[in-house]
């Protein structure tokens, strides 16, 4: 994460600033502006002071408004440095507007101030103003009208200073032009890749050589700090682990109390005759049907064999008449009670009584029956003692869930008593750091990144309870982290380690290593550049020497980073094909550059693109009008500021 935020600060930053303001938006700035306290300042700003309460109190809220909004958001984000600073600087420029709008006497109407609250989403209800919505909002925030309504006036006074100059920010046509050709236009290339060889690898290095490239490169090596930890785990696993396997008195008790889940239901294969009542039939009508019936069960009991041909000539069913009157296999209870009773009654080729159905009266022939079967005591009691365990092992779970929370904080600075009462193993890792595992050779076979519980160790939460300031001044047990409903992990950070470079010793094969991978390319760098200059020489044959050709541009990188597509498009394009060495992760290419390709944008990319460049220019303009506002109305950052950005080494 620290990686990603060092390599793309303006983003994430930008992100960080988009959901600031919508928590000022909401709750207002009254709560900001108007802190009188004896808590330690941070910041001046003109008149009025940042404290650091403030400031606190602003990263609780931003934290809340992200853990809701933000499915999967890490918590400590909000712990670097950068990202402090970051909302700090948002903090003072809200207090320079704040300064300014009282200043200037910047202020909105009560006509201006309804039509607002009235439009805010919170507080509509299928697209209009609802008074429940607001009261129930206001009570949410603790909060009355008035107080609330004094906020967004101030809000729309702040509005007022700084929309104008965003609203009235313009740039020109050419330049809009310039610079999307800049971003979308291209170069068609051909590239050929030259990885290291094995033999380039076995670059010899001396011990001095190691030292000098270690000095020289010793911010390279550095690690951010870390804890050592120990910790403990509880999953049903393990509680199923400790449940003494259950008697048969308690598995029969079991499978008595639960035979109906070992019973298997019924089935039959029957067949069946179908003479039909017709809808609103008379009592005579009923009547002939009936006898129908009577005489084709008749006749099919005397002939049993002739049923099928019974069915085919006089069953009104038509969708199994032509199969002999065959329904398949039905489950029992498939049927209306009253057929399903008659037909599992029926023995294997028995033929039925006329039955009176919904839709006529049935005459069933049963093929073959399979009755009801519970299996034995004996043939599931594997299966009964899996599912006795499991429920005990749950029970159990729970029960040992409660104790390990009272013996770590019964015992708080160790997790031995609480392994050794539970029965859980006392595990032990090395290098978690703040935002992930720390990934370095320094590490043994205990590192977090290496091991299967990584993916608990590196959860937010725990990372957070393991860094909680207070955790690390005492080295005292963090608490029980609750990853999944069925896993707890209890933790203690044994050591801490602030951010250090680690001694050579400790390092050196993995420096020889990346020495010899640094002279390896070297060699192969000079070799390929060689090549290159053949290639320019005209003395090396060109055709069929690169790959097919691709299209290089800001926009379509092709998985170069930002300084390969610089040196691609800043080729002089008066004599082409022109020639190209860059540096690869696994060796080094030679790309041939072809031709210049401009893009045609289509209109709704265009219209993208503009409205880009206008968010981008808007923002700079912002930026320097606040830079100007701090001048004029006075900026001063006091002592406290550091100690609120940065966790000092000390205070652990």
């Amino acid at each position: 994460m620290f990686d990603f935020i060092r390599k793309h600060q303006r983003l994430v930053l930008a992100v960080l600033i988009i959901l600031v303001v919508p928590s000022f938006v909401f709750l207002g700035v009254s709560g900001y502006t108007n802190v009188v306290s004896s808590d330690s300042d941070l910041v001046k700003v003109g008149k009025t002071t940042i404290s650091e309460q403030a400031f606190d109190q602003m990263l609780r809220r931003q934290l809340d408004s992200l853990q809701g909004s933000t499915e999967g958001f890490d918590p400590a984000l909000l712990d670097q440095p950068e990202v402090r600073r970051a909302l700090l600087d948002q903090l003072i420029e809200r207090q320079l507007l704040v300064e300014l709008a009282q200043t200037e006497y910047f202020s909105a109407s009560d006509n201006a101030l309804r039509t607002y609250i009235a439009s805010l989403p919170e507080l509509q209800d299928n697209g209009s103003f609802s008074p429940e919505r607001y009261e129930q909002a206001l009570r949410m925030m603790g909060l009355d009208a008035q107080g609330f309504e004094q906020s967004q006036r101030m809000e729309l006074a702040l509005q007022r200073v700084i929309e104008p100059i965003l609203s009235s920010a313009y740039l020109p046509q050419p330049v809009q032009e310039w610079v999307i050709h800049a971003m979308v236009d291209g170069r068609e290339v051909q590239r050929r890749h030259f990885p290291l060889s094995d033999d380039l690898l076995e670059q010899s290095v001396s011990d001095e050589e190691i030292t000098e490239w270690y000095e020289m490169h010793r911010n390279k090596y550095a690690l951010p700090d870390y804890v050592n930890i120990e910790y403990v785990v509880l999953d049903e696993a393990a509680a199923r682990q400790a449940v003494v396997t259950p008697s048969d008195e308690e598995l029969k008790s079991y499978y008595e109390q639960n035979k109906g889940r070992y019973q298997t239901a019924g089935r039959a294969h029957i067949a069946h005759i179908l003479v039909v009542i017709p809808q609103a039939a008379s009592e005579e009508e009923k009547n002939e049907a009936y006898w129908q019936a009577q005489e084709l069960a008749q006749k099919a009991q005397v002939e049993p064999d002739a049923f099928a041909d019974l069915a085919r000539e006089f069953s009104q069913d038509s969708g199994s008449a032509q199969q002999g009157g065959d329904l398949g296999w039905l489950t029992q209870g498939a049927l209306p009670a009253a057929l399903d009773e008659v037909v599992f009654e029926l023995q294997d080729g028995e033929i039925s009584e006329v039955v009176e159905g919904a839709d006529g009266y049935h005459i069933f022939k049963a093929i073959a029956i399979e009755p009801q079967q519970t299996a034995t005591f004996e043939a599931v009691y594997d299966e009964l003692v899996d599912e006795v365990t499991e429920q005990l092992a749950a029970d159990l779970f729970a029960e040992m869930a409660t104790e390990l929370n009272e013996l770590i904080y019964d015992h708080a600075d160790s997790l031995e008593p609480a392994a050794q009462t539970l029965g859980l193993n006392l595990n032990t890792a090395e290098g978690l750091g703040r935002e992930a595992a720390v990934r370095a050779p320094v590490f043994g076979e205990h590192a977090v990144y290496r091991l299967d519980d990584a993916k608990f160790l590196e959860d937010p939460q725990l990372r957070r309870a393991v860094f909680d300031r207070q955790s690390l001044r005492s080295l005292e047990n963090a608490g029980v982290i609750e990853i999944a409903p069925d896993l707890l992990v209890a933790v203690r950070a044994t050591e801490y380690v602030p951010a250090h470079v680690p001694e050579l010793d400790l390092l050196k094969d993995t420096v020889a290593d990346e020495l010899r991978q640094h002279k390896a390319l070297e060699a192969l760098k000079a070799q390929v550049e060689a090549e290159t200059e053949r290639l320019r020489q005209g003395e090396a044959d060109a055709a069929n020497y690169f790959g097919a050709p691709m299209v290089v541009s800001r926009t379509q990188p092709q998985q170069l980073d930002r300084d390969g597509i610089e040196s691609l498009l800043h080729v002089p394009t008066d004599e082409l094909p022109a020639y190209v060495t860059l540096p690869e992760q696994d060796g080094y290419a030679i790309y041939q550059v072809n031709k210049v390709v401009s893009t045609d944008l289509n209109e709704s990319d265009r219209q993208y693109l503009v409205s880009q460049l206008k968010q981008l220019w808007q923002e700079s303009q912002e930026r320097a009008v606040m830079k100007a506002l701090a001048q004029q109305v006075g900026v001063e950052e006091l002592p406290g500021v550091e100690q609120a950005i940065y966790v000092e080494d000390e205070d652990l």
